[in-house]
């Protein structure tokens, strides 16, 4: 180390600087290692606080499926089915032309419980609410597809296939029932018109689209 004995004043004053400028680098770059260790430390907070948000919806998701008036929605979807399969004369497995029949017999069927037995039509029609209201929460980001098709994949493609025609043409029939098709529309009411149902049958397309990639 070489000897700083006999400097100048002026001399002692720029060393001095030097290592006050070391110094104050030294804990600048201190101070922006703790706050990365600290926003690091955040993340983990945040992932695992994401994490027991979604673990709390998925379990209201299941808890509400497995109440009394989804249950009686999914005996009458249970009931549709077999009138569906029974009308169409085949039984699964199905090939790509006879799924498109049997979508086009259960649209007419839902369209005849609603008009002469609603009845039977409002308790399967709740299952549309609920997962409309998953849709949503996918789309969102609090819910992610993969947990949504390990509780509920199965049964929401089931009423894909069979509701999806009949679901589309509703959405058509309240958007023309309140004047939402009309050339005359303003641009607002067409896309409120046309968002019926949407975040269902985008929830039930990217779950098809994921079955398919799978296999």
């Amino acid at each position: 180390m070489p000897c700083l004995c006999g400097l100048t004043l002026e001399q002692w004053s720029f060393v001095s600087q030097i290592v006050l400028a070391i110094a104050a680098v030294g804990g600048t770059i201190g101070a922006i290692w703790q706050l990365r260790l600290l926003l690091q430390d955040r993340r983990k907070e945040t992932s695992k606080e994401t994490k027991a948000e979604r673990a709390r919806l998925l379990l209201q998701l299941d808890t509400r499926w497995e109440s009394r008036e989804l249950e009686e929605a999914r005996r009458q979807l249970h009931e549709l089915t077999a009138e569906v399969d029974k009308s169409v004369g085949q039984l699964p497995p199905l090939g790509t032309a006879t799924r498109e029949q049997r979508a086009t017999r259960a649209s007419e069927i839902l369209a005849d419980y609603r008009e002469r037995e609603p009845e039977r039509y409002w308790p399967v029609s709740r299952l549309w609410g609920f997962i409309e209201t998953m849709g949503y929460l996918w789309r969102a980001g609090q819910l992610e597809l993969e947990e949504i098709d390990e509780l509920f994949g199965a049964a929401i493609l089931q009423i894909d296939d069979l509701a999806r025609k009949h679901l589309e043409a509703r959405a058509e029939e309240l958007a023309q029932s309140i004047g939402y098709s009309s050339p005359s529309a303003d641009p607002v009411s067409k896309r409120r018109g046309s968002s019926a149902y949407k975040n269902m049958i985008s929830l039930m397309e990217a779950l098809r689209a994921r079955g398919q990639s799978a296999t």
